[in-house]
């Protein structure tokens, strides 16, 4: 996670070529990184993010929010815990890790 934090640090300092091309090597498109960032700004000792918080912070649906989560988790930037629905689905709380 430090070269995540070190690449976002540079990235402050290139073009917009150079950023897409970091973000590239990072495996995140610019929604992926954008919601990463506001998980990040989420995560307060103790505090976690869910699709639906990010969908309703970006006015997009559930899934596709639930979507970009797993993706960052599968890519090793979240953690998630699997919480279970009252509905008796499945529902996650995703942290930084």
């Amino acid at each position: 996670m430090n070269d995540v934090v070190g690449h976002v640090r540079r990235l402050r300092e290139i073009n917009e070529d150079d950023i897409a091309d970091a973000l590239e090597r990072l495996h995140l498109s610019k929604s992926l990184y954008e919601v990463l960032c506001y998980a990040r700004k989420w995560n307060r000792p103790g505090g976690v993010v869910t699709s639906a918080v990010v969908a309703d912070h970006y006015n997009t649906s559930v899934a596709s929010a639930a979507n970009k989560l797993r993706k960052l988790h599968q890519l090793g930037y979240l953690k998630r815990k699997d919480t279970g629905s009252p509905t008796g689905g499945r529902e996650f709380e995703y942290e930084v890790s």
